[in-house]
């Protein structure tokens, strides 16, 4: 090449945004890219700095850039077809330094497939009313990863079964998707509700559960329930 250039090494959470990266350059500067010969490979390794803020454990995208420093240039990652292509590597587990420890649950509300199970939620409160804001913290344990990355349904219901706000979202909004869940873990998520200025006065149910985004398919039951694929927890009432 006819510059040197520098090579950012980063992990990106689901947001694009840097968890942690270095920017040096190759070999620590004893492999500068002037010097490149075509065919040549070569190992090289490098240490990143993890944000201490950042809540883990939690997934990060490995991602490579070259940039020219004193102009700001930055090379176009293609494929051997000359098409552009994302710089992202893939995806990596980032966990505390002391590793998680192991948990049995004290109790389980509702056991589905691939050794997932409800083990304890939380309201932010127990009464609300139209327009208001509510959100619901689940605790759930996990046996390993599950083979897909699953969305979990959240569909706040009255007492007719009738939908009045739903919160699908992946765990944590994508930072920790259930195909990284380590064995014997406990994840919290959190999903929050508008409550619509049509939804009646009185109780409110919650219906929870798993499901692939690419076809739909859901997580089913395991522990006997009449609920194939969902579990029901009370909600908070809505008052006048």
């Amino acid at each position: 090449m006819d510059s040197n250039y520098t090579l950012i090494v980063a992990l990106l959470d689901y947001q694009f945004n840097s968890l942690g990266q270095i920017d040096t350059y190759p070999g620590l500067g004893t492999r500068p890219t002037t010097s490149w010969q075509p065919g040549t490979r070569f190992c090289d390794a490098y240490t990143i700095p993890v944000d201490d803020n950042i809540l883990l454990p939690t997934v990060a995208t490995l991602d490579l850039e070259f940039y020219d420093l004193s102009s700001g240039e930055r090379l176009t990652a293609v494929t051997t077809n000359n098409t552009p292509t994302p710089t992202g590597l893939r995806q990596v587990k980032i966990v505390p330094d002391q590793p998680v420890s192991s948990v049995t649950p004290e109790t389980t509300l509702a056991q589905f497939e691939q050794g997932v199970s409800l083990v304890d939620y939380r309201w932010s409160v127990a009464e609300t009313a139209v327009n208001q804001t509510v959100t619901v913290q689940l605790t759930w344990h996990s046996s390993g990863p599950l083979p897909y990355s699953f969305t979990i349904f959240a569909h706040l219901l009255d007492t007719n079964d009738n939908l009045l706000v739903q919160a699908d979202a992946l765990p944590r909004d994508g930072a920790y998707p259930t195909n990284f869940w380590g064995a014997n873990e406990q994840i919290v998520t959190e999903h929050t509700f508008t409550i619509p200025a049509t939804a009646p006065v009185g109780s409110t149910q919650l219906s929870i559960g798993f499901y692939r985004l690419e076809d739909g398919s859901r997580l089913n039951r395991t522990d006997g329930s009449a609920l194939l694929n969902s579990a029901t927890l009370p909600g908070p009432a809505i008052t006048p």
